[in-house]
């Protein structure tokens, strides 16, 4: 990289995102406590389930930043993208 004064772009997002339904109100997860918006960051394993118990457990090889929203990301993001 070579830096200058040129506007460079907004960088994009990396990971992984799901979609799930609804139920899945329960939250567990073994890692440091909750950063910006419910961000979890050094979790080892995380578990949504609903109120059955039926759910999601994940698992990473490495620790994991992870959080559960019950909106989109785009929801709150007033950027250059957004009506687009």
């Amino acid at each position: 990289m070579t830096p200058g004064t040129k506007e460079l772009p907004i960088l994009p997002r990396f990971g992984m995102r799901m979609d799930l339904p609804g139920a899945f109100e329960h939250l567990q997860w073994l890692g440091l406590c909750p950063r910006e918006t419910g961000n979890k960051t050094g979790v080892r394993w995380l578990a949504l389930r609903n109120d059955k118990g039926v759910g999601l457990l994940v698992l990473g090889d490495t620790l994991l930043s992870a959080s559960a929203l019950n909106f989109t990301q785009e929801d709150p993001d007033e950027g250059p993208m957004k009506n687009q």
